[in-house]
């Protein structure tokens, strides 16, 4: 049953990159960027056995591995999601042990990419502490340790959120939960790092040692203590380790066993229905435009791929506050830059809100709806935030610094890259969407192999957003450069190419739906 897991796994991810040629070009970016990453960290882990300062190593591998963990954790909740070839749902038809199902769903993770570089790095590890004969040994057993110790963390806690992210209040709990942990995160580095570089180096020491007796550092410090000369201290981290790891196998399995045993488990929730019933469908107008901004508006309240987002989005620039109230040296620019920033997120993370829909964009093919009516639909929601992000920000930046004279420029790059980035959408949504969780799967989800395609096309729509504004960019740091003239010049300029950059990307991106609205939706069937 193991290896029927693991080989199933692979050949879903064979399968996956026939659907199309961007799916090959996708996973190469995928592989190209991964090798160049998992390269450059096997050679330091390499050359860094030669490396005299044992402490300071350790330090730096202690907290590294610890952040590895976090990472197989969070990443893939946040950012590209959890392969649902792997979704413990789709196997409650089979009558499978616990046990087998337990390692042979650990294995087939490490099958992929993330899992492949993290088995390359932590055998490199091996070579850095191949020091003496005891830390050898320590390390070739705790590098083993480590890795299966971040992919079950990181599959235990995607397959507990999965459930409760199936109830409005789960939702709204794991977006505050993260939006803390965001905010959390900057003021950490800063305050440890700032001051000099004795300072810095020996606060991280202190974390590090903290760190180390906890279950994210028991892996990585035990063969830094064997290197040390502490290979009793080694030892006791080592069996630690090994327990926490049976502990995740055991608390894995049971989730495992609950998923399969009840796989369409919902939660039930109390629902209040006000005035008719029909929510945003009754308040906007009985237009083709009208039907799909109320049906985002919706998506926006209740849909769980949408929430987090919703809820995130406006208060992202506020992060910026924090190296600035944090560091030492206060720079102004960094708070000048809190409106531009949240109108850039705004206009690109529309790139893909095609994508969304997944096969019930049949009903905007059959009822022949138009590009325009589309395009500008799909917008409202993320329209309604716009205005007030673009001048509210731009006030609390002026007063927060103080030059109120640099107002208008902010207003203008503000507006002008606002609409370049929802000219951009408008046309790469009607061109090329990738795959996103299907409507009633975990939000955590995502195809097999659309990592790569993912990168590719947002990598590419931030690009043509960044030429699209490049002249207004340029008037800007004019403007901080104390050239009074690029003020105004940056207000005129953006309150005209903005609005020119929107329409020319309605006009284009209609003209595409129109002409390829069949396309789209059997790219959509594929990328199921």
């Amino acid at each position: 049953m193991v290896a029927d897991l693991i080989r199933l796994k692979w050949q879903l991810l064979r399968n996956s990159v026939k659907r199309s040629p961007w799916q090959i070009v996708g996973l190469v970016i995928g592989l190209l960027y991964g090798l160049f990453i998992v390269g450059t960290a096997v050679a330091g882990l390499i050359a860094l056995r030669a490396w005299s300062d044992v402490e300071a190593l350790r330090t730096g591998y202690v907290l590294a591995g610890a952040l590895l963990v976090l990472g197989w954790v969070l990443l893939p909740l946040l950012a590209f999601g959890n392969d649902p070839t792997l979704d413990p749902a789709r196997f409650a038809t089979f009558a499978i042990p616990t046990r087998p199902f337990v390692i042979g769903m650990t294995l087939a993770a490490l099958v992929g990419i993330p899992g492949v570089a993290s088995a390359l790095v932590m055998a490199a590890t091996v070579v850095t502490w191949s020091r003496s004969v005891p830390a050898a040994a320590v390390g070739l057993i705790a590098a083993p340790i480590a890795l299966f110790t971040m992919v079950v963390a990181g599959r235990l806690a995607s397959t507990a959120l999965a459930r409760v992210m199936q109830s409005r209040r789960g939702r709204d709990l794991t977006v505050f939960v993260t939006l803390i942990l965001a905010i959390g995160f900057g003021p950490i580095i800063s305050v440890l790092t700032s001051g000099s570089f004795a300072l810095g180096l020996a606060r991280l020491r202190t974390v590090a040692d903290v760190v180390a007796w906890t279950p994210l550092g028991w892996a990585f410090a035990a063969p830094a203590d064997a290197a040390g000369g502490a290979l009793g201290i080694a030892l006791v981290r080592l069996v630690l380790a090994v327990a926490f790891l049976a502990g995740l196998l055991v608390l894995w399995g049971r989730a495992l066993r609950a998923a399969t045993e009840n796989p369409f488990a919902t939660v039930t929730e109390r629902t209040t229905v006000r005035g008719d019933g029909l929510g945003w469908f009754g308040r906007l107008p009985a237009t083709p435009t009208g039907a799909i901004a109320a049906r985002m508006l919706t998506y926006w309240r209740r849909d769980p791929r949408f929430v987090s987002g919703a809820l995130l989005t406006p208060f992202i620039p506020l992060f910026l506050l924090i190296p600035y109230f944090t560091t030492g040296r206060r720079d102004p620019t960094m708070l000048l830059a809190m409106a531009p920033f949240g109108c850039f997120l705004l206009g690109w993370s529309e790139h893909n809100n095609v994508a969304y829909d997944s096969t019930a964009f049949w009903s905007e093919v059959a009822a022949g709806v138009s590009g325009v009516a589309d395009r500008l639909g799909r917008l409202v929601p993320s329209l309604v935030l716009f205005v007030p992000m673009a001048v509210g920000y731009s006030l609390l930046s002026a007063s927060m610094t103080g030059r109120w004279a640099l107002l208008p420029g902010l207003i203008g790059l503000s507006f002008g890259i606002g609409g370049a980035g929802y000219g951009m959408s408008m046309v790469m949504s009607a061109v090329k969407p990738y795959p996103v969780p299907s409507p009633g799967d975990s939000p955590f989800a995502t195809p097999t192999g659309a990592v790569g395609i993912t990168f590719a096309v947002q990598s590419i729509g931030s690009a043509i957003m960044l030429a699209l504004a490049s002249p207004l960019i340029v008037l800007a740091v004019l403007s901080l450069m104390g050239q009074d003239w690029a003020i105004w010049a940056l207000l005129g300029l953006g309150l005209v190419l903005g609005p020119v950059y929107f329409l020319v990307g309605l006009r284009i991106g209609a003209a595409r739906f129109d002409s390829r609205a069949p396309e789209l939706l059997a790219t959509l069937n594929v990328a199921r």
